[in-house]
């Protein structure tokens, strides 16, 4: 079976199941003397008169309150997840086995919340909430942004200081709606935000767009090289191996460095001039 009649097939059994969603709530609306037709039901659903799709963006772990009311004429809606036309609920009843998803509802009130808690990744996406009218179905559409926020340090993976001078580490929290409630920083196990044992150890964190977390230790000393870690509240943690060498070890590693780009750079020239030799060569001889 191809894809189209998959999706054809999925679309048919979520009509199929709100129907029966639908008709099983008449049918005890009548029986309690509600006077729905059982015809209205079964009329083509129409979309959202305001033509509007509302937007709910949380960031993963939190929840999301995904809102609906039935005041324009039905009872109980049915929501229903649109990436695969799985029915979430029905009313209060749940109809999938995630125990995350719920509805909440006031009986003095019109209003049918879908609840979603630990919220995850591939919860993103469109939702449909659809209530049975005395002309057909209404839909009304929430559209769910999920951000997954992403903690960096803009350093790399390595930090090299002299000792005597001064750490200074900056933790970046990236696609984060709403900043973390805390970022704590580690060396190796140990949380240093508020160390009072080693002193000359402060931390700094302010919130605008993104949100950058400072770490500064003053006076380095061989024992504060290691493994550091900024730990926010909302996402993984990121790292940065520190190396913290006396003075004349750092200015050998510097020179190692810049003796090999100048290596390299002679070997370019050498090559340079031995292609242009032979290229010579070979117009004489012709």
């Amino acid at each position: 079976m191809d894809s189209s009649a998959s999706c054809l097939g999925r679309k048919l059994a979520t009509a199929l199941l709100v129907s029966s969603v639908l008709l099983s709530q008449a049918f005890s609306f009548n029986v309690s003397g509600d006077k729905q037709d059982w015809g209205d039901l079964l009329k083509p659903a129409m979309a959202d008169q305001n033509g509007a799709m509302e937007n709910v963006t949380v960031q993963v772990g939190d929840t999301a309150f995904l809102s609906c009311s039935s005041a324009v004429g039905g009872e109980s809606p049915v929501w229903i997840r649109r990436r695969d036309y799985h029915i979430l609920t029905g009313g209060k009843a749940n109809y999938i086995t995630d125990q995350r998803f719920q509805v909440l509802h006031d009986p003095e009130s019109s209003d049918w919340t879908l609840q979603i808690r630990f919220v995850q990744a591939d919860d993103n996406g469109t939702y449909e909430c659809q209530v049975s009218s005395g002309s057909g179905y209404v839909s009304r559409f929430v559209r769910l942004h999920v951000f997954q926020p992403v903690a960096t340090i803009p350093s790399g993976p390595e930090y090299h200081v002299q000792q005597g001078s001064t750490i200074q580490l900056v933790c970046v929290v990236d696609k984060s709606p709403t900043p973390p409630n805390y970022v704590f920083w580690y060396h190796g196990d140990v949380m240093i935000n508020y160390d009072k044992h080693r002193g000359g150890i402060s931390v700094d964190t302010e919130s605008k767009e993104k949100t950058f977390s400072r770490l500064t230790i003053t006076d380095a000393t061989l024992e504060d090289s290691g493994n550091y870690s900024c730990k926010p509240s909302n996402t993984d943690p990121a790292s940065v191996h520190v190396y913290v060498s006396q003075g004349d070890k750092i200015a050998a590693i510097q020179r190692k460095a810049n003796g090999s780009v100048r290596a390299g750079a002679r070997a370019g020239w050498l090559l340079i001039a031995f292609s242009t030799i032979v290229c010579v060569l070979i117009l004489i001889n012709r």
